[in-house]
């Protein structure tokens, strides 16, 4: 096709500058490329607008024919898009100002006639809605400090032309490229080639192609806005149980162990209860009664130990003497029992040796705690037996 062949030269050497001028692929310590996944970005973030000028050239029926130079025409850009990932990203941009060319019939669109042919030239809007593809980051992993981005789109839009009143409107595709170089963390350098696409009759005009179109080079500026940037997904380790499974075992281990000790003790426990208390028969026994959680005499039981001491056991001799403290179950805990009867007995003892004279080897001490208590009341539990 003839309209093939007019595709600009442009459009085809500024595709391949960024294949050249790519930077070394983005690659981990193992040599593999990185890419994803990442973060979802917030609706805010990686916004950029930009604006841009250059030249249009207009493709029609007859333009091909006519020399180059009178179908350069002033052109202008302007753009608002978002990069949703690290290599797509949607965009709408304006495209216009202006549109020349050559034709064999005087039109709307002609000016003058030079020559055979006839130059055209009209008003030239452009809106259309883009994809756009970062092929940079596709191939080479994302890099957000790459300063060259490579980023092909198409698109598509209504185009509208104009003249003296008359205007034309028509759908219309458009294929192109942005050469994006970084300057800074929120401004590029942009280098853009497009070519529309239209149906034949745009220009007022119909034979030949069935398509048209307006190829367009631009220079611009491309500022980021919000937040620029993605992060990667952290690939989060598995969690490591075994510290807590182990912990776990050790302490259903445990937990068996005292289940058995707890059943053994019951067992014990009723074996005790079972068996009637022993009664222990001496010679000369002697009762002394405490105070509740008292563990010294008052001045009445010193009284009564004092006599014991001087009829019952006057000639002791090398006798054995056993001492059995006790405390009533009606008060206090067992724990506390045993350590009050306990306590209870040695002071008894350290009287004997001390204020009587009895040597300590002849002395044996029992703390029973509440565990023996063989009266109802609880007072006369509360006690010190010596015996021979």
């Amino acid at each position: 096709m003839k309209f093939i062949k007019l595709i600009p030269v442009a459009l085809l050497l500024l595709g391949t500058i960024p294949v050249i001028a790519q930077e070394s692929d983005n690659r981990d310590a193992n040599g593999k490329i990185v890419r994803g996944p990442y973060q979802t970005n917030k609706f805010f973030d990686n916004w950029f607008m930009g604006v841009g000028g250059g030249l249009n050239l207009y493709t029609g029926e007859y333009d091909w024919k006519g020399d180059m130079g009178p179908r350069l025409a002033p052109a202008i850009d302007a753009s608002i898009g978002k990069w949703i990932t690290p290599t797509v990203a949607a965009r709408v941009q304006y495209s216009g100002i202006q549109g020349r060319g050559w034709t064999t019939a005087d039109n709307i669109f002609a000016r003058e006639k030079d020559g055979k042919y006839y130059k055209q030239k009209f008003g030239y809007h452009f809106l259309h809605a883009d994809a756009m593809w970062n092929l940079s980051n596709s191939f080479s992993g994302y890099k957000e400090s790459r300063t060259w981005d490579f980023i092909p789109y198409v698109g598509f839009g209504v185009v509208r032309v104009h003249k003296s009143g008359y205007t034309n409107n028509k759908p219309a595709g458009v294929v192109g490229l942005v050469n994006n170089i970084r300057m800074s963390k929120h401004v590029d350098l942009t280098l853009e080639a497009k070519q529309m696409l239209v149906g034949q009759t745009l220009d007022g005009e119909t034979g030949g192609s069935k398509l048209e179109g307006m190829s367009s080079v631009t220079v611009g500026i491309s500022i980021n806005l919000g937040k620029v940037g993605f992060k990667r997904v952290e690939k989060v380790s598995p969690p490591d149980y075994t510290p807590y499974i182990n912990r776990i075992n050790e302490l259903e281990k445990a937990n068996a162990s005292l289940t058995r000790s707890n059943t053994n003790l019951n067992s014990e426990v009723k074996q005790l209860r079972s068996q009637k208390p022993e009664t222990i028969v001496k010679n000369n026994p002697m009762a002394l009664f405490f105070t509740i959680n008292k563990a010294t005499l008052d001045n009445k039981e010193l009284l009564n130990l004092d006599y014991y001491m001087q009829t019952a056991l006057k000639d002791i001799g090398n006798k054995k003497l056993t001492i059995i403290g006790s405390a009533d179950k009606e008060t206090g805990t067992p724990q506390y029992n045993q350590q009050l009867s306990e306590k209870r007995a040695k002071y008894v003892a350290e009287l004997l040796t001390k204020r009587y004279g009895i040597d300590p080897a002849q002395i044996t001490i029992k703390a029973l705690g509440s565990s023996d208590n063989q009266f109802k009341e609880p007072q006369m539990n509360r006690t010190v037996i010596v015996i021979e």
